[in-house]
């Protein structure tokens, strides 16, 4: 038995969409999970930013904050205030 050109050209039609689909998925799986991730590490920095101010504040060290040691969030040490920042807005303000 030989098959037709149409039902090999239906076939290739339908291999080619499953498999569109299945790309898509995966892309969108994979966006998210980036997301994820930069969410998970903005909340990892901002609480070690938050225990080292605590631990410096509490041996009543001067507290002198490298801003590269906290790299996915945007501060702004600005007079004895640090200013962390989301999207160019203030989300929140540590005193010292």
């Amino acid at each position: 038995m030989k098959k037709s050109n149409a039902f090999v050209l239906l076939e290739l039609l339908l291999a080619l969409t499953i498999s569109a689909i299945a790309m898509t998925l995966f892309w969108k799986a994979s966006d998210n999970r980036i997301v994820m991730l930069k969410k998970v590490e903005e909340n990892y920095s901002y609480s070690r930013l938050i225990s080292d101010f605590k631990i410096l504040k509490k041996l009543n060290r001067p507290i002198v904050i490298n801003t590269s040691h906290y790299s996915p969030l945007n501060l702004k040490v600005i007079s004895n205030k640090i200013h962390i920042l989301s999207q160019d807005s203030v989300i929140k303000e540590i005193l010292e």
